[in-house]
């Protein structure tokens, strides 16, 4: 093979197979607002960080409440917020996976914004939350779509306030 077809073949490698990699949807800049990019990009950062156990860095993108977690963990310091992030995803049944799709859901106010994510297991394939605690398919059917709300603080940094979703 010459290498310019060499080099052809590999680059339409490249391309097809990052192709096949999910990635979180993306706001369409057409319909948003600077606002509605800085808030879908907190929450993509925020659900990252928690994946990839980056905890110190999903803590200062988080704006929500440790109340459920300094429950869950009364044996760690109540003010260490990456410890409490970190055994939220891996002790205590939150689910920190990684993000198949991120779209804006409803801009409640300008302070104010609530995404449906959906995400994905391990293998790829679609996580879905199953009935819970004793429950059946039809008192609490299965759900794959979920809700997270991202708040423009006063200072103008925007902040996830709402922990990954919780499967016992």
């Amino acid at each position: 093979m010459k290498p310019f077809y060499r080099i052809s073949l590999l680059i339409t490698l490249i391309f097809s197979f990052s192709a096949c990699i999910p990635q979180p949807t993306a706001l369409p800049s057409t319909e948003t607002s600077t606002g509605d990019q800085l808030a879908f990009t907190a929450l993509t950062a925020f659900l990252d960080a928690l994946h990839n156990g980056r905890y110190a860095e999903a803590a200062g993108l988080y704006a929500g409440s440790y109340e459920v977690l300094q429950g869950y963990n009364s044996g760690i310091d109540p003010d260490d917020y990456a410890s409490l992030l970190q055994s939220a995803c891996t002790i205590n049944g939150f689910q920190c996976l990684r993000v198949k799709s991120a779209n804006l859901e409803e801009k409640v106010s300008d302070k104010e914004y609530v995404f449906e994510i959906e995400f994905l297991n391990a293998d790829d394939s679609l996580f879905v939350r199953g009935a819970c605690c004793g429950g059946n398919e039809t008192d609490s059917p299965p759900q794959s779509v979920f809700y997270c709300r991202v708040a423009k603080l006063e200072n103008g940094e925007f902040r996830v306030v709402d922990l990954p979703p919780y499967a016992p």
